[in-house]
């Protein structure tokens, strides 16, 4: 298992490499508006695209996950009540009704 790990990531930074290569060619870049333009590689200029992309998907999948456990805890929350109140129901007595006394 980690042979296959191993040549994955090893694809993957082949391609990485490959990428960069490929796309080695200047473009400016404007941060801030009436600021000097910088220049970068191309490659450069996705690959942070990239993470900034993938950096902001972390950031509301752990919005929704943080939602989710407090969901859960209510939820855990009123299975433990309701289980409880069952298990004084089973515990009450069986009284007929019916019988004189």
């Amino acid at each position: 298992m980690q042979t296959i790990s191993m040549l994955i990531k090893l694809a993957i930074l082949l391609v990485l490499v490959f990428f960069g290569v490929l796309n080695t060619t200047n473009v400016n870049v404007v941060y801030f508006y009436g600021k000097p333009p910088i220049s970068l590689p191309l490659f450069v200029v996705m690959l942070a695209s990239l993470f900034v992309g993938i950096l902001i998907s972390l950031l509301i999948s752990l919005k929704d996950k943080f939602k989710f456990k407090k969901e859960i805890k209510q939820l855990k929350k009123q299975l433990a009540t309701t289980e409880a109140e069952i298990k004084k129901i089973r515990n009450l007595p069986l009284v007929d009704n019916n019988e004189k006394k």
